[in-house]
């Protein structure tokens, strides 16, 4: 990154202020110095002529994380050369992998503070018949107001992620944003869900899966053809079941039209 924005800059190499900085005094609770890359930002053409460049901050363990002023960087931070800079650069890439800054000291198991990768929670896919649930029990938040009452408030976060996958291909999600409680909420309804299925004894059909009517004996039965039903005939001859003659009304085939 460095090398490619000397490349950049009219001049083919660093401009005043850049460069990788250590901070004076500070350690984090794992031991580690804190250091930064500082990235002087472009001039605008609308610039006056008393600008102050502003420079980008770029952490080991965060990435891009603000910006600053280089008098201000300069009053807790030291410049440090690029070789300097790999072995203490390392170190808190490293240490922060999946620990927060605060070390061994900090007792919290879901703290973030500085930590590099971060687990979240996203909730995809077909939502809509179970929404009400979720909205319920998971993204409602009852707060006490000015008044002394409660009311119930809606949190909800829809996000749009780019993910990668281990073959190096991208995909992207659209879902809920979760915290680690919501996303625990969310799990035991889905418990409760199947739970209730299988208490009911439904068979687990797919909605796009329609069930054979003909085998349910709600069809027409082969060979009727598709058109409306033909109109009944009068009946003739002798009941089967009483012997009697058909008076030749409207009968079911060759049994009476009422009772025997």
């Amino acid at each position: 990154m460095l090398r490619a924005k000397a490349e950049g800059n009219e001049a083919g190499a660093l401009l005043e202020g850049e460069g990788f900085y250590i901070s004076r005094n500070f350690k984090f609770g794992n031991g580690c110095k804190g250091v930064t890359l500082l990235l002087r930002e472009r001039v605008s053409v609308f610039a006056a002529s008393n600008w102050i460049p502003t420079f980008k901050i770029y952490r080991p363990n965060q990435g891009l994380c603000g910006r600053t002023f280089l008098r201000e960087h300069l009053n807790s931070n030291l410049p440090l050369s690029s070789n300097g800079a790999r072995g203490p650069w390392t170190r808190l890439h490293d240490a922060t992998r999946d620990k927060c800054t605060h070390g061994h000291k900090c007792r919290d198991l879901q703290c973030f503070v500085g930590k590099r990768m971060q687990t979240e929670h996203l909730v995809c896919g077909a939502v809509l018949p179970f929404w009400s649930t979720i909205q319920q029990r998971v993204l409602s938040k009852t707060v006490r107001t000015s008044g002394g009452g409660f009311q119930l408030v809606q949190q909800m976060r829809v996000v749009r992620v780019r993910c990668q996958r281990a073959d190096g291909t991208e995909t992207r999600l659209v879902g809920i944003h979760m915290t680690h409680g919501g996303a625990a909420r969310v799990q035991a309804i889905e418990m409760d869900i199947r739970g209730a299925d299988d208490a009911d004894g439904k068979p687990d059909l797919k909605p796009d899966l329609k069930p054979d009517l003909h085998s349910l004996g709600r069809g027409k039965q082969a060979g009727k053809g598709k058109g409306p039903a033909a109109p009944r005939q009068p009946s003739h001859g002798r009941c089967q079941e009483c012997g009697a003659a058909h008076d030749g009304g409207y009968g079911s085939g060759p049994f009476c039209s009422q009772p025997c």
